[in-house]
């Protein structure tokens, strides 16, 4: 006797491999399993079929974690994994990898490395003013990288630094102070007095002006210390503009002098060529033909204040030489200068005077007394002595005559000295002086009597000076106007004033024209200070008024267009448009730092705007304010982040998972979360990585996230029962846990419940199972089955039974099987299909005679029929038939007694119809049902009145193939008349309906009739081949009367095939009806 398998030892790891199909008395050994250790032991088979014997103590073996996982680069969940557990390895802090699964086996660990890079480090990188930490981009843990100074920046320090595991970069003292330009003054361009700049020890980056000076004009010019290498040739200095070095030809401003236009020698006689010319040329100063230069020529220089600077030489006319008149002509006209005019009038006789003007003579080379009109001319007689020059008179008037006559009266302008020393009783002139007009035609004469002058005063206009006027910078007066013999006052204008220890002067308009006096030393007045925004910058300190400066866009500003100027205004302001200056983009110093939040504004910053910047979701710390520098350089004070803790949360270790790594984990870093004691991973699933990040509140709190490994229960691998007829939920089922073993489906028996203990070892009794037998199944009439008691996995059979026909399979298999059939029970059930049993119709037992009416023409095993009298027969009661298995119907007929004479017209025929799938359709009741009311239709009879019998024909050869096999239709028509010759004219008029309708439209018909019944089995193609019919009358006496029903057939032109038997044959028909229908 083989000994059964379920009584084997069981337990964790125990192999009793070599015990399964040994017999009674013989032995064998139960070991330890790969991956366990321990002592093997013997089990012998005994005579009642169990085995007797203890399991070995089978210990599992657990794997030493390898050195290799023991560095800074891995961190894993493998310490103190048994045989068949697994862990999982992942690259630390600082790096990334994807995570590796190893697995435990006897005693070993087996798996590969993570492939571990290092990450970027995002924190900690130099930032300040000049420093290039591009070389430090992408720098990852452990390896080392050197910031470097930008162009135009020189190094302190060292650069050297290390990206750690902690994604910060080592600090550094490394700076970049920006370099520093030489002295603009140095450069030939921009030396001498015209040109002046602010161009001194400037650093980099920065911006000055280059102008020209006082007194010279032309276009400033911005430029910019690049204090590099390449430009220290021009000391730095570059054109801000163009970028062209500042040595370069058109870099340094042109400047052209400024004309004077202030003390411009203006004197009556002078000649000079100082017109037009420039700040510091000189010029030559002389006389005019006509006049002297007292002591020589003098020169005189433009200064920068757009003033002639020199000592003004003195300008005096020439005289005239004195005139020789006649001896009767009396005249002023002595000692007479360049310019001035004289009247010489007659002593005695007649003569108008004349006036003369010292001039230059029509040459241009002579001085001399010219007259204004024509030369006097006196006429001699009896005229009045004006003035005897022969004989002496004693002197009367004198100038106190001429004072007390009003003639030197202060401002009078009169020039009366004919009339001094005049004898009484003579006669003189009296003129205008120089430096007046007479507005008199002719000087009006003056008599001298008894020592008083007497006469009518001249008209005399003072002549304005227009020679010699005060000027000067600054220099204001009220000179304009001012006539021969009155004074102006000359001081300083708005925006200039006197020069210290000065006073204002005056200035007398003397006879010739000319302003005598000094001009006052006027100082240029200062304007206030230009006030600009940090937008601007300028050259315009200590501006004095007259004096321009230029305004060019400040220190982190950019020009957009030109350069403007300004002009210090006698108001003390200044006037002029200031430049269009758009503030500089910041492109560096923006933090970067991963643990830094500069999302709020700090990109795209100019010159002057501020941020805020905090700490990035994650990190604790207060915010600093950063702001864009001239330099384009974000300045700040970087805020101290540190890094938000994650706590582990309370539910992290349900469901059977543990925390391994994830216990004080920071903001960013990552940690493995496995499966926790008698729990493993499912399937190929590694642990799972989870994150301390940022947990999507507004509050920036950080949380662990990550997915949950898959974990389950480690299931009982050892002491499961064994066989086909035992069912459990134990697969699965783990350490501490129970599960129900049952009966399987087709066994029967109470479940027991085994227990997952420890050495994944069930424990318990497996239950006691049978087998079950399946349900009977309720077959259909006309079926005979062995399948009463039929066992589970065991067949029975099922046939046709009497009365009724097999339509394919006559024998049936049927198999108790597992089933979900709505006829299972216990979820076993008859598995296969039934036997195609058709009923068999009665033949035998139809009702005979005209006496009865009947409808079990075609009833078929197992069904009821109708017989009551005939139309004609006396007779109420209605009587019953079965039709039996036997093919005979049973029951009591009626009893029908006849009342007159009937005839009964029985038309029988045939048709062929070629269907297909013609099997099918001859025991579709549809099919049937459907010809039979197609014949009723034709005939115009009700259906009742027509029966129908199909049966298969033969197969006809169509080329290569044989056509779809034959059906053919026998079918009868019954109708009652009241005489044979009603009857003998319902035979011609049913020929005649029936002979209109062809094979075609017959077919039709069938197809149609067939379709509309919901019942039908398929859909068939019919062709009506051929059709014929006969007929005949049968009276109620008996006896039988042969019809001629001989027509051509309708469908081919031809006579139809109607054939008629002998009363004989007829009347057997009739009584056989009932059988064959």
């Amino acid at each position: 006797m083989t000994c059964t398998h379920h009584s084997l030892p069981r337990g964790r790891g125990v192999d009793t491999s070599s015990c399964k199909g040994i017999s009674n008395g013989m032995s064998c050994n139960a070991t330890c399993d790969v991956g366990f250790s321990g002592s093997s032991t013997s089990v012998a088979c005994t005579e009642t079929g169990d085995f007797v014997g203890e399991a070995p103590a089978c210990k599992v073996q657990t794997c030493d974690v390898p050195a290799s996982l023991n560095n800074d680069m891995y961190k894993h969940t493998c310490r103190g994994k048994k045989h068949g557990s697994k862990c999982s390895v992942m690259c630390r802090g600082g790096h990334k990898g994807e995570n590796a699964k190893w697995k435990c086996f006897a005693g070993n660990f087996s798996g590969a490395l993570p492939t571990c890079m290092g990450k970027p480090c995002k924190r900690g990188l130099p930032r300040r003013r000049g420093v290039d930490s591009s070389a430090c981009k992408d720098t990852i843990t452990g390896e080392s990288c050197a910031a470097s100074c930008k162009r135009g920046y020189t190094p302190t320090g060292s650069g050297n630094t290390t990206c750690t595991a902690d994604g910060w970069f080592t600090p550094t003292d490394f700076w970049c102070q920006p370099a520093l330009c030489g002295n603009l003054s140095s450069l030939t361009a921009f030396q001498g007095p015209s040109i002046r700049h602010s161009c001194e020890d400037e650093a980099f980056g920065r911006k000055c002006l280059a102008s020209c000076a006082w007194g010279y004009k032309g276009s400033p010019v911005g430029l910019m210390c690049d204090a590099a290498a390449d430009t220290m040739v021009a000391q730095g200095f570059i054109e801000k503009k163009t970028g062209l070095l500042a040595t370069a030809q058109g870099v340094a401003p042109t400047c052209l002098g400024r004309p004077c236009s202030y003390r411009m020698p203006r004197m009556r006689g002078v000649s000079h060529d100082c017109q037009g010319k420039l700040t510091g040329e000189s010029c030559t100063v002389s006389s005019s033909a006509g006049f002297t230069v007292v002591g020589g020529s003098a020169t005189l220089t433009c200064g920068l204040r757009g003033a002639f600077e020199g000592t003004m030489p003195v300008i005096s006319p020439a005289s005239c030489p004195d005139p020789s008149f006649e001896s009767d002509v009396a005249h002023e006209c002595t000692s007479k200068k360049f310019g001035m005019s004289c009247w010489a009038y007659c002593k005695t006789g007649s003569g108008a005077a004349k006036k003369y003007v010292c001039y230059m003579g029509g040459s241009g080379s002579t001085l001399d007394l010219f007259a204004a009109t024509s030369n006097i001319s006196c006429t001699r007689g009896g005229g009045r002595l004006l003035r005897d020059s022969g004989r002496q008179l004693v002197a009367s008037c004198t100038s106190a005559s001429a004072t007390t006559a009003g003639l030197d009266a202060a401002g009078g302008g009169y020039s009366f000295g004919t009339c001094l020393g005049l004898a009484d009783g003579s006669a003189c002139i009296v003129t205008c002086a120089d430096g007046y007009n007479m507005s008199d035609a002719s000087p009006p004469t003056w008599t001298c009597t008894s020592a008083a002058l007497f006469g009518v005063k001249p008209t005399c206009v003072p002549v304005a000076c227009t020679y010699n006027l005060p000027s000067g910078v600054g220099v204001s007066h009220d000179c304009s106007g001012v006539g021969t013999g009155s004074s102006c006052i000359a001081g300083c204008g708005a925006g200039y004033a006197l020069a210290s220890g000065t006073t204002s002067e005056s200035f007398t308009c003397n006879w010739d024209g000319n302003f005598i006096g000094s001009a006052p030393s006027c100082v240029a007045l200062p304007c206030a200070t230009l006030q600009l925004s940090a937008y601007y910058q300028s050259d315009c300190a200590n501006i004095t008024t007259g004096s321009s400066c230029y305004v060019s866009c400040g220190y982190g500003y950019e020009l957009s267009g030109n350069i403007t100027q300004q002009t210090c205004e006698t108001n003390g302001t200044f006037s002029g448009s200031m430049p269009s200056c758009m503030s500089k983009l910041c492109t560096s110093g923006v933090p970067e730092d991963a643990d830094l939040n500069a999302s709020s504004g700090c990109s795209g910053l100019r010159t002057g705007e501020s941020c805020n910047v905090g700490c990035a979701n994650g990190y604790a710390g207060n915010a600093s304010s950063f702001s864009c520098a001239a330099s384009g350089f974000v300045n700040g004070t970087k805020p101290t982040c540190t890094p938000l803790k994650c706590s582990v949360p309370q539910d992290l270790a349900a469901g059977g998972r543990a925390v391994d790594t994830c216990s004080g984990l920071s903001y960013g870093e990552q940690c493995l979360v496995g499966c926790a004691f008698g729990y493993q991973l499912t399937g190929s699933a590694s642990a799972a990585q989870w994150t301390c990040d940022v947990n999507g509140s507004a509050s920036g709190e950080v949380a662990l996230t990550g997915s949950m490994p898959p974990c389950e229960l480690i299931p009982c691998l050892y002491g499961l029962p064994a066989g086909d007829d035992f069912s459990s939920n134990c697969s699965s089922a783990g350490f501490g846990q129970s599960c129900l073993m049952s009966c399987a489906t087709g066994y029967q028996g109470a479940a027991t419940w085994l227990s997952c203990g420890e050495g994944q070892l069930f424990s318990g009794q497996a239950p006691s199972c049978s087998t079950r037998f399946c349900p009977n199944r309720t077959f259909p009439a006309g079926i005979h089955d062995n399948c009463g008691s039929t066992e589970f996995q065991g067949s029975c059979w099922a046939t046709c039974a009497a009365g009724y026909r097999s339509e394919g399979v006559a024998l049936a298999e049927l198999t108790c099987n597992v089933s979900d059939m709505a006829s299972a029970a216990n979820g076993i059930a008859l598995i296969g299909s039934n036997p195609s049993c058709q009923t068999r119709p009665c033949s035998f037992g139809l009702p005979q005679g005209l006496g009865y009416s009947h409808n079990c023409s075609g009833a078929a095993t197992g069904q009821a029929c109708t017989v009551s009298c005939s139309m004609g027969y006396n007779g109420t009661e209605v009587k019953q038939l079965v039709c039996d298995a036997d093919e005979a119907l049973k029951g009591e007929l009626p009893g029908c007694v006849a009342t007159a004479t009937l005839a009964l017209l029985v038309v029988h025929g045939k048709m062929s119809l070629t269907v297909s799938n013609a099997a099918e359709f001859i025991i579709d009741l549809a099919a049937k049902a459907g010809i039979a009311q197609s014949l009723a239709s034709v005939a115009q009879v009700d259906v009742s009145q027509v029966s129908v019998v199909l049966s298969l024909g033969s197969r006809r050869l169509m080329g290569r193939q044989l056509a779809d096999p034959q059906v053919d239709v026998a079918y009868n028509i019954t109708l009652t008349s009241a005489s044979p010759g009603d009857a003998a004219k319902a035979a011609t008029s049913l020929v005649k309906v029936m002979t209109k309708v062809s094979n075609a439209e017959m077919g039709a018909w069938i197809v149609q009739q067939i379709a509309s019944n919901p019942n039908r089995v398929g859909t068939y193609t019919i062709t009506v081949t051929s059709r014929s019919a006969g007929g005949s009358i049968v009276s109620s006496d008996g006896s039988v009367q042969e019809l001629n029903l001989d027509k051509p057939n309708p469908a081919s032109g031809a006579k139809s095939d109607y054939s008629f038997a002998g009363a004989c044959f007829l009347w057997f028909m009739l009584a056989a009806m009932p059988l064959l229908f």
